[in-house]
């Protein structure tokens, strides 16, 4: 009888040490299977900024304001009012140039009162005789048919609120090169102004 005893005694504490391997076995910790952390190369980390640094500045330069050429304007907007002047009375242009003048009359007053033209002269001509010769021709846009030499360029006769957009070359020679307004009266009251033609600037071939 005892030795059953014995043997169950001995039984039970093997089935008690296999369940205590069963659950602290289970829960032992788990290995890293993923290793050690590699070590960063910080020179190959270095070349893969230069080189997205590179691509970045792959774009096209870009000039800066002091490798840019001076050059003059060529599109001039003049406006002409109900108090007979120009709002523009003063230009300067290269010469040889293609020039634009864009000429609004921003007045209200009826085109046959207060009618406004643009007209260019070239150089020695006398602008008082040749605006008192126009009032006879107001068919003609006040341009007398047998001065029409003396005119480098010029616009019809413009209405309140009316726009006409004048495109010629510049001449060749410097110099200053009157306009007015040819209207009858317009002149006298003041409605001049200068184009001043310079030389063009050399090319240095830089």
């Amino acid at each position: 009888m005892s030795g059953i005893r014995e043997n169950m005694r001995w039984g039970a504490m093997a089935f008690a040490a296999a369940i205590l391997l069963f659950v602290y076995g289970g829960c032992a910790p788990e290995t890293d299977e993923t290793g050690p952390p590699v070590p960063v190369d910080a020179e190959a980390e270095d070349e893969e900024v230069d080189d997205e640094e590179n691509v970045e500045n792959d774009e096209p330069a870009r000039p800066g304001n002091g490798e840019e050429e001076e050059r003059l304007e060529t599109v001039f907007e003049i406006r002409g009012d109900d108090n007979m002047r120009f709002d523009l009375t003063t230009f300067e242009v290269e010469a040889g140039v293609e020039v634009t003048v864009i000429l609004e009359n921003v007045g209200e007053m009826p085109k046959e009162a207060m009618g406004h033209n643009f007209v260019l002269f070239d150089l020695g001509t006398d602008v008082n005789a040749f605006a008192a010769d126009a009032v006879q021709y107001p068919d003609n846009a006040y341009i007398p048919p047998d001065r029409e030499e003396e005119v480098l360029a010029a616009t019809g006769i413009l209405g309140p609120g009316e726009t006409e957009e004048l495109t010629f070359t510049a001449p060749e020679t410097p110099g200053d090169y009157d306009y007015a307004c040819t209207f009858p009266g317009h002149t006298a009251a003041g409605m001049v102004g200068t184009m001043t033609v310079r030389e063009p600037e050399e090319d240095d071939g830089s």
